[in-house]
């Protein structure tokens, strides 16, 4: 498939049951939902969506069409996963786990900064909170989701951005209930 209207055939022609949708993430509401309709499973990109709002628009248009909405997260579906969080959950192993600190950055050159859609706010406005980030706040969720905590609260205790807002360099804490907390840092500098 090519051309101006490849997804669009794509997704209509019936040649399919499921789509990967790897769009700048601005786009991945409007043909999550045209899959949807269409009758398709989906697989998204990270970060799956700009706001809430539209994750859940996403998600109740998955379950009124019975189908699959899934994030392109690897180390979610991976076999070790299911073991390591026994394991940590497991206070036997590592007593009680009540806090998780993470980083993830990496050094982008000036075409980075340039010509890259993580860098601009009409392409994935997250940044490198969207881009970086989504992987240590799924392994936090996972983490104490594990051991029944809930998030509470997300705060933002230093926040970098370029000419456009787009966040380059963050360090966020999550406060989850029984007084646990992720902490993270992600950046592209």
């Amino acid at each position: 498939y090519g051309g101006p209207d490849a997804y669009n055939r794509l997704i209509n022609e019936g040649v399919v049951d499921a789509v990967y949708i790897p769009l700048p993430t601005q786009l991945h509401e409007e043909w999550a939902i045209k899959a949807l309709d269409a009758g398709l499973h989906v697989l998204l990109e990270k970060p799956v969506a700009i706001t809430e709002r539209s994750y859940e628009d996403m998600l109740r248009k998955a379950v009124e069409s019975h189908k699959f909405l899934m994030d392109g997260t690897m180390f979610v579906h991976a076999g070790r996963m299911k073991g390591f969080l026994d394991y940590c959950a497991d206070e036997d192993n590592l007593g009680k786990v009540d806090r998780v600190n993470a980083d993830f950055t990496f050094c982008g050159d000036d075409n980075f900064f340039k010509n890259d859609i993580r860098t601009k706010a009409d392409g994935d406005p997250l940044g490198c909170i969207g881009d970086l980030g989504w992987y240590c706040v799924r392994m936090g969720l996972l983490v104490f989701g594990k051991m029944g905590k809930k998030p509470i609260s997300a705060q933002a205790t230093q926040y970098k951005a370029n000419g456009e807002g787009v966040p380059m360099d963050m360090t966020c804490l999550i406060h989850f209930t029984d007084d646990c907390t992720l902490s993270f840092h992600c950046s592209f500098k």
